[in-house]
């Protein structure tokens, strides 16, 4: 302060001159101008420093348990007119209610916050219904109810994550050049004073921090920074002596980096505990500009990928959100890089996921419900719920994805929203719904032995534990679909459909007759549905589809406990309406199923799309209205693993228990193998468990063909064999040519025995 002179002085004396006081400098100033100098005086980081820190981030996660569950919780989107609370409040409360054994080992939340679209997209904001700081807030309490759960939570920053840092980095521009706005509410900018805060020299390192820090920041804080204003309000401290709280962050992490003591303001003001700085110590929430994740079991080691988007631009919605990561996947594995175990895509809003070789690649659904009778004010062009509508033409429902990864191989897709639930509250005991097809016994590409390990796991393992219905989904033999048949496959021995149909059935007959009574009892039923390798060889003359032979198995191993049904060209009501189909339609745990082997006739096998598509081709197109009352469709065909949750229905495709064809091969298109298990009800949400090669690889049997039995009848597994190179049996893989001495499964031998027992036994002799 200037010193005024006194009055009783005249004002020329014969005192000395005094000389001016200069103005001392404010605090909001010396903070700016150490950190505009700081900007000047560092040199920019080498590309190698570069490239390593932003790299993404590599997490690490211990679990105890024997398989790590991974729960998405994805754009719920605070402060947007579709958020979902009423849902968002259950699911909450559904994992708070969870014992701790069930409970995700990890949870990832993306796309929890809207923003406030004050410098781009403006219109945007006519769909805005809380203020950006009441949507920290509002985070906030979502996050530490997860925390108090136990639970990691990786918040992964979301593309609405992306539009709030550069609206505070326009803020923290104008502050540094000392034009700092008064009010700190969420007035807007014109495009114009954005685009010439883009240009200021500070504006990288600004931006830089509001990703790095400051977002950070305010999510855990649960507010926006306060203004200048606010912290000499709130701390009465004469002007000079405040700044706005962005000043004191970032004098501040720097401090806490070099570990040097903070102001007394900066504790007063800032919430410390919440900065992020390195070195700090690590707690149960981890914020990610996308990341890699080990997870760590009791056996195994799990890689998994998340993406927020994997589109060009996140407004790309898409009718197939996996598409670009297909591609860039296959790439990968092609060029020798290898990949994850999975890949997560949060940004689509869309339920749906493929097994695509050992990687599984999946967007998660979004936690907002679309409202159709939103009025036109409410219906912005660049709005994403909007382009879902118009452009994907899916009515959105929220919902929630768990993916978990067992130590034996096995995934299972836990898949969770309002209607599923209430039908899972129905019955108090889980079902399954058991799905095989695509065997194609006769076909070099069979393996007979998987499919044999498979349907012991369901009658020694599923069944044991709950009830079930067992639906065998066409393709069972490879019959004669095509000309080409006899030529590719003369290595089987099976060329005729009669051999393949003895073949089954011997090996079933074998598998059934020690079906345990605990697991016999628990057969809710069988549906047989034939598929185009069946209906194609011959029906249009003949009107056999070759399927018969499998319901005489079962009921020969039913004892009259469960039922047995061949939809043979069966007459399918429709209302007042009906034609002839190879379909299935039964009910299990208050669940309508649905079961054939194709969901849609057009679109062939290698077309390109995504074959789990045409499940919402069926629901958007006219045949919509017939499938009101369905919950879950299952179907085979592509042999491809793949699944989709979308109007509050499941469709499923299954795997196959046959590899690689010619006909794929021409078409460059590579089956997974495995087969699926769909578990209903018991008020738990909706599971599809994937049997995949891995799991069928290492299982051992517990029935027909355990070790035990195969060894009293004289079969036992050579010590070189190694289920992941030598393939089925005695076709040498790297030729294709018949090696009697290729090292074979015990399994494999009895069945390869039932394969010479049908070509050579015969009575009949002229000699």
């Amino acid at each position: 302060m200037k010193v005024q002179p006194s009055s009783n002085v005249a004002t020329k004396t014969a005192a000395p001159e005094k000389k001016e006081e200069k103005e001392q400098p404010t605090l909001r100033s010396t903070i700016t101008r150490k950190y505009i100098g700081k900007l000047s005086r560092e040199v920019d980081d080498s590309h190698e420093a570069f490239n390593k820190k932003r790299t993404v981030d590599n997490l690490h996660v211990d679990i105890k348990g024997e398989s790590a569950k991974v729960m998405h919780l994805t754009e719920l989107r605070y402060g947007h007119k579709d958020a979902d609370l009423k849902f968002a409040e259950r699911a909450l409360s559904h994992l708070e209610s969870l014992p701790p054994k069930e409970r995700p080992d990890v949870v990832v939340v993306s796309g929890l916050i809207f923003g406030n679209y004050q410098n781009r997209e403006k219109n945007n904001r006519r769909v805005k219904t809380m203020s950006v700081n009441k949507q920290f807030g509002k985070a906030k309490e979502f996050i530490e109810r997860l925390q108090k759960i136990g639970m990691t939570v990786i918040y992964n920053k979301s593309d609405d994550d992306q539009k709030i840092i550069e609206d505070y980095t326009y803020d923290a521009v104008k502050i540094l050049e000392g034009e700092a706005r008064k009010n700190g509410q969420d007035w807007p900018t014109s495009w114009a004073a954005f685009d010439q805060a883009k240009r200021s020299h500070l504006w990288e390192g600004a931006y830089e921090f509001e990703w790095d820090v400051v977002f950070e920041y305010m999510l855990r804080c649960g507010r926006r920074l306060s203004t200048k204003e606010e912290v000499q309000r709130d701390t009465e401290l004469p002007e000079n002596e405040v700044a706005e709280e962005y000043l004191l962050l970032l004098d501040a992490h720097k401090k806490l980096e070099r570990r040097e003591e903070l102001t007394p303001l900066q504790r007063e003001v800032l919430e410390v505990e919440n900065i992020p700085y390195k070195g700090r110590p690590e707690d149960k929430l981890i914020v990610t500009d996308d990341y890699n994740v080990e997870l760590k079991t009791k056996g195994k080691k799990t890689n998994i990928s998340g993406r927020h988007e994997f589109r060009q631009t996140p407004t790309s919605m898409v009718k197939d959100p996996t598409k670009s990561a297909r591609a860039i996947i296959s790439q990968m594995e092609a060029s020798g890089k290898g990949s994850k175990d999975a890949l997560f895509i949060e940004n689509a809003q869309q339920s749906v996921g493929v097994m695509h070789g050992n990687t599984l690649i999946t967007s998660t659904p979004g936690m907002t419900t679309y409202n159709p009778d939103s009025s036109s004010f409410a219906r912005v062009q660049s709005d994403k719920a909007e382009r879902i509508a118009k452009c994907r033409e899916e009515l959105n429902f929220a919902g929630i994805q768990e993916v978990e990864f067992h130590d034996d191989g096995r995934i299972s897709v836990h898949l969770m929203n309002d209607t599923l639930m209430n039908l899972a509250a129905k019955t108090e005991e889980p079902h399954a719904a058991i799905f095989f097809s695509d065997w194609q016994t006769g076909s070099v590409t069979a393996r007979p032995d998987l499919a044999a390990k498979a349907m012991d796991y369901v009658l020694h393992s599923v069944l044991m534990k709950q009830k079930g219905m067992l639906f065998m989904n066409g393709d069972i033999i490879q019959g004669r679909n095509y000309p080409e048949m006899p030529n590719e496959n003369p290595n089987m021995g099976l060329i005729t459909i009669d051999n393949q149909q003895e073949f089954v059935y011997t090996m079933l007959k074998e598998i059934l007759e020690k079906m345990p009574d605990k697991a016999k009892n628990n057969l809710q039923g069988v549906h047989i549905t034939p598929g185009n390798h069946e209906w194609n060889s011959g029906h249009e003359r003949h009107g056999s589809t070759h399927s018969m032979f499998l319901k005489v198995a079962f009921n020969e191993a039913s004892n009259k406990t469960f039922k047995t049904i061949l939809h043979s060209y069966d007459t399918m009501m429709a209302g007042t309406n009906h034609c002839k189909s190879y379909t299935a339609v039964a009910e299990l745990a208050a669940h309508k199923i649905l079961a054939q082997h194709i969901m849609m006739e057009r679109g062939g096998k290698g077309s390109g799309g995504l074959p789990i598509n045409q499940f919402f081709d069926m629901v958007s197109s006219s045949t919509g209205p017939l499938m009101k009352e369905l919950n879950l469709m299952g179907a085979g065909h592509y042999h491809q693993p793949s699944y989709m949750m979308t109007n509050n229905k499941i469709g499923l495709i299954n795997g196959s228990l046959a590899g690689l064809s010619g006909y794929e091969w021409w078409r460059g298109y590579n089956p997974v193998l495995g087969t699926s298990i769909v578990h209903l009800g018991g008020n738990r949400p909706a599971e599809i468990e994937f049997l995949t090669p891995e799991f069928l690889y290492n299982y051992q049997c517990k029935g027909a063909y355990s070790d035990s039995n195969l060894e009293r009848k004289g079969f036992t597994t050579d010590r070189s064999f190694d289920p992941n190179k030598n393939g089925f049996g005695k076709i040498f893989v790297p030729t294709g040519q018949q090696f009697e001495r290729m090292p074979q499964s015990a399994i494999q031998k009895r069945l390869w025995d039932i394969v010479d027992h049908i070509l050579w036994d015969s009575s009949v002799s002229l000699y």
